[in-house]
């Protein structure tokens, strides 16, 4: 039986998201057959019951990297399908569901920072919103946080991505994810945001200000979409967002971080908590180039080291300690 596995698009197995960019199709073949191969395929990429482009049936043997030449349409749901036969004349047909991000044109929402700065210390970044009461059909969170970014929609995170978004010449351009966040939608809702230094605003390491483009900032845009076909904005701007320090008194890749447990902000992840020390954030001045989609795979944890022996670094017990893993790790 001949059978299609591991769709992608721009190299990212069945990803739930894609740039506008005309993209680029693969598959593979799968067979109980020996000397199997491909015949001919074809393409069919739909917006509904539209269809955006159609490749024809193609004689080919070519399954990698196969182009598309239409720009897929902004915040649009897409369904790709393709049907290829081999050489013993057996077909299959495999088909993927995914949606497209913004264009850097689509923002409407702008960078703001916390209007309090203390250096190395991370702040939040909350805005609390209602929804409409309708039947909601989509939410959706374009977001990039600046230098790294954790993200939570009532209390929950959005992801387990880590130091995200990855580094690039922030003056040429921004690198943004994008989240499905409609299960964690409530009637009322905090979206909140903890920045961290990142390697954006990269201040412990190499002197003061030596690898710094700008303090910890933010650009973030969640739309909803009713069963009706009503839309809501959420967007950064200084209207909206409050910002308060958090518990993260220092944070830097290579300085490490300080947690001071008696600085916890009670509420600050849930639309009940206290309005009380949050302060108006402010638009960010510092130029940056356009929002670009992150086709890159986030970092995350793929594994846990056990600790293998700990000891008092100076013998007694004052507090600095020494965990031994048997190894050396690029982690945390």
């Amino acid at each position: 039986m001949l059978s299609l596995y591991d769709l992608s698009l721009n190299g990212v197995i069945a990803p739930a998201f894609a740039p506008c960019d005309p993209p680029r199709f693969s598959w593979k073949l799968r067979s109980d057959r020996e000397g199997v191969f491909q015949k001919n395929y074809s393409i069919t990429l739909f917006q509904g019951e539209e269809i955006l482009w159609a490749s024809g049936k193609v004689t080919s043997d070519r399954s990698i990297e196969i182009a598309c030449p239409v720009a897929l349409p902004s915040r649009a749901d897409l369904r790709l399908l393709i049907s290829v036969e081999d050489n013993y004349g057996e077909k299959a047909e495999a088909s993927l569901n995914f949606a497209a991000a913004l264009r850097p044109s689509d923002w409407t929402a702008k960078w703001i920072r916390a209007s309090h700065r203390l250096e190395s210390w991370a702040p939040y970044l909350r805005t609390k919103f209602a929804l409409s009461g309708k039947s909601v059909a989509s939410a959706r969170l374009y977001i990039a946080g600046l230098g790294c970014s954790e993200i939570t929609l009532n209390g929950k995170k959005v992801s387990e991505d880590l130091i995200d978004p990855p580094m690039t010449n922030y003056e040429r351009e921004v690198l943004y994810r994008v989240y499905d966040v409609k299960p964690l939608l409530e009637e009322k809702n905090a979206l909140t945001v903890l920045l961290g230094e990142g390697w954006y605003a990269q201040s412990q390491v190499w002197g003061p200000g030596t690898n710094k483009y700008g303090d910890p900032c933010l650009l973030a845009e969640l739309e909803i979409v009713y069963e009706n076909g009503e839309r809501q904005l959420v967007v950064t701007n200084d209207e909206d967002w409050y910002s308060h320090l958090s518990p993260i008194t220092l944070n830097n890749l290579y300085a490490g971080e300080s947690y001071d447990c008696r600085l916890e902000v009670p509420g600050a992840l849930t639309y009940d908590g206290s309005d009380a020390g949050w302060e108006k954030v402010e638009l960010d001045p510092i130029p940056k180039g356009e929002p670009v989609f992150c086709r890159m795979p986030p970092v995350r944890i793929l594994k846990e080291l056990p600790t293998l022996s700990v000891r008092a670094v100076n013998g007694i017990d004052d507090g600095v300690w020494i965990f031994d893993m048997g190894e050396t790790s690029a982690g945390f």
